[in-house]
């Protein structure tokens, strides 16, 4: 059984690895504290505000599970072969572990990537 985790899993699975188990085998038991959720919306709104700041973009669609974290890349490299100068949330592999990125701009050199 292949099982691949993102840099984050890694870094919660060395802070908790009860954490870590029931990420990967009982996710339906998970639950997300007011805090956390007020984090995301924050994340949700900043990127509701790059998309605003650099229109034209393209963006790349969450797709959960490992096949989506592949089918993300692919995309992501679809789209630079295009010659895309601005991608959101484009993912790529590094050291085999699957990142994401905020906001890629190729036309504007100082603002390469924004995560």
């Amino acid at each position: 059984m292949d099982i691949r985790i993102s840099k984050s899993l890694y870094i919660r699975g060395l802070q908790c690895i009860k954490a870590l188990y029931l990420e990967k085998h009982h996710r339906e038991l998970k639950t997300i504290s007011e805090n956390a959720q007020g984090l995301f919306d924050n994340g949700h709104l900043v990127g509701e505000t790059a998309r605003g700041l650099f229109p034209g973009g393209v963006m790349i669609p969450h797709i959960p599970g490992e096949e989506g974290q592949n089918e993300q890349v692919r995309l992501t490299q679809e789209v630079i072969a295009t010659g895309a100068s601005i991608i959101f949330e484009g993912a790529t592999r590094r050291y085999s572990f699957p990142t994401r990125k905020g906001t890629s701009c190729r036309s504007h050199p100082s603002m390469a990537t924004r995560n």
